[in-house]
């Protein structure tokens, strides 16, 4: 029997995907304190605020390549985000988290405390002897690592409505189309199941666990960490051992218009909205970056530059990924994207403010009611 759980009672997993400058990671990793391979001992998770947590794991040093030589067959502890506790937890694609009893190549900056933190995103922390699965997410871990759930859309949420933030975009009319590109490359895809609802505008700014999947064109204030970030897809899914682990609830991509600037006609050192939106979308669907061997054409190879347009078409491991995840034949409808007017956010087709009511025109009232019931129905007593 189907047992209805309220949104506000939930505490879903928050997965959280990013897309970075490859002078970012370059930059971190010659800047770190120790250069090691090390061999991850114990693992622990701890609780740092009701939606994030972080890990603290022990490691052992089997040989040092740059930094104190004295430090081999030692013992340091890692610090840093992602880990478990109880039936919730968090993962963050491009900031890896280690796992026990496997051996690493690290990139490794040294804290206040004596403890370590992981320099160069994903880059400064790699697996000796690495295995995967195409690039799908899971819930123990990104990119494929770990033997959790893989990160999934339930069928019957299908078509996925997205919304634009109408106040974000305000006056980059243009970038409605190449965000509408981006998620029309990922469901043209031949033999899976995938469709999306494009609902026009809402008027809010917030990225939260509402029902209500959203871009986001953030403008104010870049509270994500790094600033060399130039996207970063949130994904809430159901954590646990249930049949329904790993299924997302909820997805907003949030572009970092403050650190970075966008562009929809090759303007001299910004990024290419439909390039960065592409990748966003995979993260979106669940899948996580290109690991070693990598692809570096592949959309969702986790490195950016300014003016960069191969994102936009899907290469093998893309293709494999999301077939993998997605198998099958879905209807598809007559595809005629956003219709709203982003120099007029009161002209959008669905308004929805999430710290008030809820007014929904027309189509919109269909698709917002559909995820909303589909929300409240998905553990089994």
């Amino acid at each position: 029997m189907f047992r209805p759980l309220l949104l506000g009672t939930l505490l879903p997993t928050l997965c959280q995907a990013l897309t970075v400058s490859p002078n970012a990671i370059s930059e971190a990793l010659s800047h770190a304190d120790l250069v090691a391979d090390i061999h991850v001992t114990a693992l622990q998770a701890k609780p740092h605020s009701e939606r994030f947590a972080t890990f603290e794991a022990t490691a052992e040093i089997e040989s040092v390549a740059r930094g104190k030589e004295n430090l081999e067959r030692t013992s340091i502890v890692i610090e840093g985000l992602g880990g478990e506790i109880s039936d919730r937890g968090v993962i963050y694609s491009g900031i890896p988290r280690p796992y026990r009893e496997h051996r690493y190549h690290a990139h490794l900056k040294v804290l206040e405390n004596g403890h370590y933190s992981i320099a160069g995103f994903e880059e400064g922390l790699k697996d000796l002897s690495p295995s995967r699965s195409f690039t799908r997410n899971r819930t123990d871990g990104s990119n494929g690592e770990g033997v959790g759930a893989f990160l999934f859309w339930d069928d019957s949420f299908f078509p996925l409505p997205y919304y634009l933030s109408a106040p974000s975009f305000k006056g980059r009319i243009e970038f409605q189309d190449a965000i509408d590109a981006s998620f029309k490359t990922w469901r043209d895809v031949q033999n899976i199941r995938i469709e999306f609802q494009p609902m026009g505008c809402s008027i809010s700014q917030r990225n939260e666990n509402d029902g209500l999947n959203h871009v986001i064109l953030v403008t104010d204030a870049w509270s994500f960490g790094d600033p060399q970030i130039i996207a970063i897809t949130r994904n809430f899914y159901i954590a646990g051992d249930s049949e329904k682990s790993g299924m997302i609830l909820d997805s907003d991509i949030l572009l970092n218009a403050v650190n970075h600037q966008f562009t929809t006609t090759d303007e001299a050192g910004k990024n290419d909205v439909q390039n960065i939106v592409t990748h966003e979308v995979g993260h979106f669907l669940g899948l996580g970056h290109e690991v070693a061997p990598e692809d570096s054409d592949a959309t969702m190879y986790a490195k950016a530059v300014p003016n960069e347009l191969k994102k936009r078409i899907l290469k093998d491991n893309d293709l494999g990924g999301i077939r993998s995840a997605y198998a099958g034949t879905g209807s598809k409808q007559s595809w005629s994207g956003s219709h709203c007017d982003l120099s007029i956010p009161s002209s959008c087709l669905a308004v929805h403010d999430s710290q008030g009511p809820m007014w929904i025109f027309g189509v919109a009232l269909f698709w917002l009611f559909s995820m909303w019931v589909g929300r409240r129905l998905f553990l089994l007593d």
